[in-house]
Parts: structure tokens; sequence; C-alpha cells
């Protein structure tokens, strides 16, 4: 499994209770996830946990073959940094940087990760994601669209085995963000990543393999399974 997590509790510190309770939860080689549920449900959170960015007060999180719940902040980063790329809501380019150095970043923080990109991949990138001539404009000089998909090539080189997705469709309109992420599928399929997509926009759900709404997971239902959204 790409990812697993098993009993897990989280609530922040200024919390009385937990912000999410799972029972369990798993995600195959290469399948696409879309997760949903409304604002506060604990989406973010969520990722967070996977990414270890936070670190959950019981349970088990395996991402990558690995349990991230008794390791160090520094061993979640260093694993972080290897296996997963982050596409992020706000997509935190470096504005100051150009879109090739920004897309460079994502191997930055892992030898192993670095040791997988070959000549090229960065280029072969930028031209399946549209990017063609912008190598050297500079992050804070693009569009919104342009800036998505530079924020997908930095998460997609170095080939890491999850994709984490927050919310970055959400300024782009639904002609615009199912193209997105038909384009993201065709990469990613490359190398038979693993994919797990939040938003709160469910007309998405029928691009992914499975469905899983986050509020189903926190009341123990054993994997939230509920296939394809209706059409």
């Amino acid at each position: 499994m790409t990812l697993k997590i098993e009993n897990l509790r989280f609530r922040y510190p200024n919390q009385k209770q937990d912000l999410l309770r799972i029972a369990r939860f798993e995600l195959k080689p290469g399948e696409k996830l879309f997760l949903f549920g409304p604002s506060g449900a604990g989406k973010s959170s969520f990722l967070e946990l996977v990414a270890g960015i936070q670190k959950a007060q019981a349970g088990k999180i395996e991402v990558c073959g690995r349990d991230l719940t008794p390791l160090s902040e520094s061993e979640r980063d260093a694993h972080r940094a290897r296996h997963l790329g982050f596409i992020f809501q706000s997509f935190n380019l470096l504005p100051f940087l150009s879109v090739d150095e920004n897309i460079r970043l994502g191997t930055s923080f892992s030898r192993e990760r670095a040791a997988n990109v070959k000549p090229g991949d960065v280029e072969h990138l930028i031209e399946k994601l549209g990017l063609s001539g912008l190598a050297a404009r500079r992050a804070g000089d693009l569009s919104v669209g342009q800036a998505q998909r530079v924020a997908a090539a930095r998460a997609l080189l170095g080939k890491p085995e999850l994709l984490l997705a927050d919310e970055p469709t959400s300024a782009l309109d639904h002609d615009h963000r199912e193209s997105f992420l038909k384009l993201l599928f065709d990469l990613a399929a490359e190398s038979k990543q693993a994919i797990l997509f939040v938003s709160h926009d469910r007309s998405l759900a029928k691009l992914f393999d499975r469905t899983v709404d986050l509020r189903d997971l926190s009341v123990g239902d054993s994997l939230g399974e509920h296939g394809k959204a209706d059409t």
C-alpha cells in the first residue's frame, strides 16, 4: 500500500475534541482518490498528517512503507522530501525564481529523489504542461493557471510515489479544472504515482478511481468507499 492509516486520532493543541478519528484508510499504488468534505471538516489537516507536517496523537500512518507516528520532525521532513509531491492551494512558488528554478526545487531536499531526475525530465514536464517558452520567466509574473502547472511540475519531478493536492483547482473555472486534472493524471501514470486529491467540488469526482467523504472516515467507516460520484 502507498498509504495505510489505522486508529488515527488528531486534534490541535487548542482543541478539546478530536478533529479527526479514522479507523482505517488505504490508498493503493497508482490509485487516484478524491477526498471531499465541507469547510472545517479537516481535509487540509488530513493531508498534513499524511505529509508528516502534523503529528497525530495516536494511531498509525504508514506512508510508502514507513510509519510516520514514531518519527521525529526531521525524519518526517526527510521522508516527505523523498516520497511525496505536494501541490498546495496557494501553490507556494518563490516569485523571484524562474519557472525552471521553481520546478527544480521539488528535488532539492532529497538526494534520492534528485537521483531519479534524468536529463530532459524538467523540459518534458514543461512541454507536457503547456509551459513551453516560460522556463526563464519569474514565477511572480505568471497567471494563476500557469502557476498551478508549475506547482504540479515541481510535485511530479523526481517521481515521488504519492502526490498530495490540496484544492489546487479552486481558482479555475470548471473546464480548466478538468483539463488540468487530465494532464496531471497522464503525467502521474507515467511513473504509476498515486494521487490523493482534496476538494469541496464534487463535480470533479467522476474523474477519479474512488471517492471518499472525510466525514465517513471520521465516524469510523472501514474504508469510506463511495465509488464513482453520480454524473
